[in-house]
């Protein structure tokens, strides 16, 4: 370090620097060199060297490194256990996070939700219970894990029950419990719940659009739809403050109730007011695109996507290839399905071989099956696909047999 050979002797101001710039050069023997200094000098009692030096450790990793250096500091705070409690559940590593917060002198509530979490993450609904039902103090991180636990759990009847022994109830943990129905298909439960959200005085934002508009659509409840857009989407688009979260609702509302002219202008609205479109934008204007059926549209945001440095999702690719076969492009839809970045599952080819059913009949259908079989060579599945499409046709499916 050219500060000491000039005699000057750095401080707990410089290692943090000096740590953060080593490991985003990737130099890790420099920055070892730098933390065993700064260990030697005792600043690892410094909080800010003390979260650089183990910062360093987790992104070198092994992780059991950076326990290890934990272990060797002269004062352990609670925040730095709690990055490693928190580090050791992305990883899905329960074991080693259990025992560093069995270990920990002092706990806080950040520490009970990293541990929480490491649980909802291993999908072991029951010892998150468990815990959670051990916790001193509880804040909306801890009761919103607990309903997405639940609720992925199929557990609804404890995620309602939790819900009302919550002693304040916010917009955030209201959005969670709709969202929690409504991705499983419990949209009757999500309308149930909305307007009781609405006598608390509670104003829906973008999240609750998305959730309660989801589930008007799956029901076929127009009249609420129609109320939703026309009391919170409407007053939404006339907002002289909007953000990505709010166009996006913005054109998924449009797409779903199939005004997809409207949802491609908004689109171009928002770029035209220097708004970046993310992943959640373009699958909403490729679905509008779908109802639409506005092929030409659908292609221009599909290869959009690369402008924006987006990779198509499995969603963002089945979306285009249905659009495609369902308005008479079936070679061009199984291009698009042969160039996915990718695996297709089941679903995408289901929603290929029904465009083929709708516009390019039997022949259409026999060649992307065949394409199939070279690709995967799972034939069981493919003739399991092909029976919605031609189980008319008894010698097609002999000869794939």
């Amino acid at each position: 370090m050219p500060r000491r050979g000039k005699g000057l002797a750095p401080d707990s101001f410089t290692y943090p620097y000096v740590v953060d710039a080593c490991a985003r050069l990737r130099m890790w023997r420099s920055a070892e060199a730098v933390n065993c200094r700064g260990l030697k000098e005792g600043l690892d009692a410094v909080p800010a060297v003390g979260s650089s030096l183990l910062a360093f450790y987790v992104a070198r990793g092994p992780l059991a490194d950076a326990r290890r250096i934990l272990d060797g500091f002269r004062v352990k705070s609670v925040g730095l256990s709690n990055r490693i409690v928190s580090e050791y559940a992305k990883a899905g590593d329960i074991k080693s996070a259990w025992d560093l917060f069995d270990d920990m002198a002092e706990r806080d509530v950040v520490s009970w939700n990293a541990m929480l979490t490491a649980y909802v993450k291993a999908a072991d609904v029951v010892a998150a219970k468990e815990l959670s039902a051990r916790m001193p103090v509880k804040n909306i991180i801890s009761w919103t894990t607990m309903f997405r636990a639940l609720s992925d759990a199929g557990d609804f009847v404890g995620m309602r029950s939790m819900f009302n022994r919550m002693p304040e109830r916010n917009l955030v943990s209201w959005n969670c419990i709709l969202s929690g129905y409504t991705r499983h298909g419990r949209f009757w439960q999500a309308l149930q719940m909305f307007p009781r959200m609405l006598l608390k005085g509670l104003i829906p934002d973008s999240f609750t659009v998305v959730s309660v508009l989801t589930a008007c659509e799956n029901l076929g409840k127009l009249r609420l739809g129609r109320w939703i857009h026309a009391n919170l989407v409407t007053p939404a688009l006339q907002m002289d403050r909007k953000d990505v979260l709010s166009w996006n609702v913005m054109i998924r509302a449009l797409a779903v109730h199939r005004q997809a002219d409207d949802a491609v202008r908004m689109f171009d609205l928002m770029r035209k007011q220097g708004f970046r479109a993310n992943h959640f934008t373009f699958m909403g204007v490729l679905l509008a695109c779908r109802y639409g059926s506005l092929v030409d549209e659908g292609r221009w945001m599909f290869d959009m996507m690369q402008d924006y440095g987006i990779p198509p999702s499995l969603q963002h690719c089945g979306c285009l290839i249905d659009l495609l076969s369902c308005n008479g492009h079936v070679g061009e839809a199984v291009a698009v399905l042969e160039g996915m970045p990718c695996r297709p599952d089941s679903e995408v080819w289901r929603t290929l071989l029904g465009g083929c059913r709708i516009e390019a009949g039997l022949e259409s259908a026999e060649a992307a099956i065949l394409s199939v079989v070279r690709s995967s060579g799972d034939e069981m599945c493919v003739i399991d696909l092909n029976t919605k499409v031609v189980y008319d046709n008894i010698g097609f499916c002999r000869r794939i047999s």
